[in-house]
């Protein structure tokens, strides 16, 4: 079943698989009147690439979300190792519909501790490299694909500091 975004409820729901990954108003970056701050994250790191929300009936849970399921795998592996929660049973979703289709419910807390793990644990001097090397290693799924999206993503934000990728000719 997947999840999706219920106008009765204005809940994100597994009971409603519309196919939308998250609420209209996000989409449009409209807030709602009971909004006070964001609710989005995204995250690369070396386990993946990861978006993570807030879940709308639990102020202390959210859902991590990913198109890739290994990625989701690693992430649930480093956090039940970084995180001693022997509450959180980590359960892989597939919403094949949905942009991210692959998502977990998680404590907050065991994000945080993950989040912190990971950065506790940087051990490089070039995340590009290190993640080739990680990745061809575990055979991880769509390795160059990855590797592309990571330089793109240095590519832009090496054109921020003087905002030239943001200049109109």
């Amino acid at each position: 079943m997947g999840k999706g975004w219920d106008t009765e409820t204005s809940r994100d729901v597994l009971t409603n698989p519309v196919g939308c990954s998250h609420p209209p108003h996000v989409v449009r970056g409209v807030n709602t009147p009971n909004e006070t701050k964001g609710i989005n994250m995204w995250i690369i790191n070396d386990d993946g690439f990861f978006s993570a929300v807030q879940d709308w009936d639990d102020i202390d849970w959210l859902f991590v979300r990913s198109r890739s399921e290994t990625d989701l795998k690693a992430f649930i592996s480093t956090a039940q190792t970084a995180v001693a929660n022997n509450d959180w049973e980590a359960e892989i979703l597939h919403t094949p519909n949905r942009d991210y289709q692959w998502r977990t419910h998680t404590p907050k807390q065991v994000w945080s501790g993950y989040l912190a793990s990971k950065a506790n644990d940087i051990d490089y001097g070039n995340f590009k490299s290190h993640c080739a090397d990680l990745w061809h290693r575990e055979e991880r799924d769509w390795v160059n694909e990855r590797l592309s999206i990571l330089n793109d993503a240095w590519l832009l934000f090496n054109h921020w500091p003087n905002g030239e990728l943001f200049e109109t000719q």
